[in-house]
C-alpha cells in the first residue's frame, strides 16, 4: 500500500497542477484540527499553492491557521475560483511584459 507521501509525489509528476482547491474539514473538531494541520505539510512538502475552501455552516476558525500558514482561506468556491482567475491572468500578463522586454 502506497504511503501518503507517494501519493502526493505522483499526483504532482502526472498532473503538474499550478495550484490546488480544496474543499474540506474533519467530521469533529479535532478531525479538523487533524486536517488543517496535514493539510498544511501537504503545501509544505508539494510546494504548490493551495486554495482551501469552506463548507457552508462548519467552523470557520480554521480558516486563520490556513491563513497564518500561508495558505489562502475562502468561504466559498466561487470567491476562491474568482481570485485565482484574476492571480492567473496577472501572472500572464506579467509573462508576457517580461517577454517583451
Amino acid at each position: 500500500m502506497k504511503s501518503d507521501q507517494d501519493s502526493i509525489a505522483q499526483i504532482n509528476e502526472l498532473f503538474h497542477p499550478r495550484s490546488v482547491a480544496i474543499i474540506g474539514c474533519g467530521l469533529t473538531p479535532e478531525d479538523s484540527q487533524t486536517f488543517v494541520r496535514y493539510m498544511i505539510e501537504v503545501q509544505q512538502e508539494c510546494r504548490k499553492p493551495l486554495l482551501m475552501v469552506a463548507i457552508p455552516g462548519h467552523d470557520l476558525n480554521l480558516g486563520e491557521q490556513f491563513c497564518q500558514a500561508g495558505i489562502p482561506f475562502f468561504e466559498s468556491a466561487e470567491r476562491a475560483m474568482r481570485t485565482y482567475a484574476c492571480v492567473f491572468r496577472y501572472q500572464s500578463w506579467r509573462q508576457k511584459q517580461a517577454a517583451l522586454r
